[in-house]
Parts: C-alpha cells; structure tokens; sequence
C-alpha cells in the first residue's frame, strides 16, 4: 500500500523555517511599535520642557470620543485683549463669529490674539464678545478655543469638572509647535487669581 502523496501547499504552511520567519516578523513588528511609541513619548516630554506653558480657565463640554476610558473634556475660555469688538471692521479681529487665533502665555496665563497671515499653528475659536463668564472679574473681549481638550482622568478619581459654587476649574497646557494645546494638570481657582493644582493623574 503506497504512502499518500503530500497535499499541495501544505509543506511551506508546516515547515519549522516558515514558522520561525513569521514569528521574527511579528517580532521586528512589534519592536518598530514599541519604537516608535517610545521616540513619540520622548518628543513630548521635549516639548512639556521646551515650549510655552500657561493655565487657561475651562468649561466642561459633553464629551464626544469614541473610546473607552474616563475623561473629561474640557473648552479653553480664553481673554482676548487685541481683539476688536465683533461687528468693528478694524483690520484685527473683524465682524465674525469665528475667529483665528494664535496663542500666547503671559504671565503664567494662556491668551488669544488675532491670527495673522504667515502665523504658524493658528487655531478655530468662537468669540464670546459680551458675554458674561461665571466667575469672571471683568467682561472683555474672549473666545472659546475649538475643538475641546479632552483630560483623562484615572480609574476611580471623581470627576473633576463638577464644582462647588464658588469655584473654577482651570487646565495648565503645553503649546507645542504644531496642533492643539496639550494638557499636564488641572487646578481650581478659588481666590480671585490664585489657582491651586489638583493632585496628579
């Protein structure tokens, strides 16, 4: 009785060889992963250390992500001193809902100004000319940064954007060359100008 002949591709599916390459490509894979999350990881420390930084008031906002963990997202209310009046055609800051902004830090604080042409990393905002701000000394020209900031927040901590009356969340932010401020840390604003850090995530 002959030997049954060998099923055509079968050999190279079964061969040790063949196993051993697929496993050193999911290997080289998963390194040039876990490389590439680490040199990502590594800029962003640079940036936390190099680029501006300011904490910035907010508004919690419905948060719209579509992935699973906790957090809370958060809109920047930012004062925008050189902006003109909505409805003023003075050249900066024009008659429109929305604006283009640049961000700066001055004094530890993070404000918007009127983008200009050959401004790098401007940014969408909308303007809240008018309106009154919960918690606001004085009513000046603002706007609110787009999109939200979304802040994670860890397992079981509660959520830091409910508030007793009285008090203000505020978000400390990196503004890193390119793309959106960053946040690294809440804090609650319950003097007028003082702002204390919450404890770290």
């Amino acid at each position: 009785m002959s030997a049954e002949a060998p099923v055509p591709g079968n050999t190279r599916d079964s061969s040790p060889q063949w196993h051993r390459r697929g496993l050193r490509s999911a290997l080289s894979l998963i390194a040039i992963q876990v490389g590439l999350l680490g040199a990502m990881a590594a800029w962003m420390r640079v940036e936390e250390a190099t680029q501006p930084r300011g904490w910035a008031p907010t508004a919690p906002v419905d948060p719209e992500l579509p992935i699973r963990g906790r957090y809370v997202s958060l809109v920047l209310r930012l004062p925008a001193p050189t902006m003109a009046p909505r409805g003023d055609k003075a050249p900066q800051g024009g008659g429109e809902r929305v604006a283009r902004v640049v961000l700066r830090v001055r004094d530890g604080r993070l404000l918007a100004v009127p983008a200009l042409p050959g401004d790098s990393n401007p940014h969408n905002a909308w303007r809240r000319d008018g309106t009154p701000d919960p918690g606001a000394t004085t009513v000046e020209p603002a706007v609110d940064l787009e999109p939200p900031l979304a802040f994670f927040l860890p397992e079981h901590s509660a959520d830091p954007s409910r508030r007793p009356p009285g008090e203000r969340l505020w978000a400390e932010v990196v503004l890193p060359r390119w793309g959106p401020p960053r946040p690294l840390r809440l804090g609650v604003e319950r003097q007028p100008g003082r702002i204390e850090p919450l404890p770290s995530r």
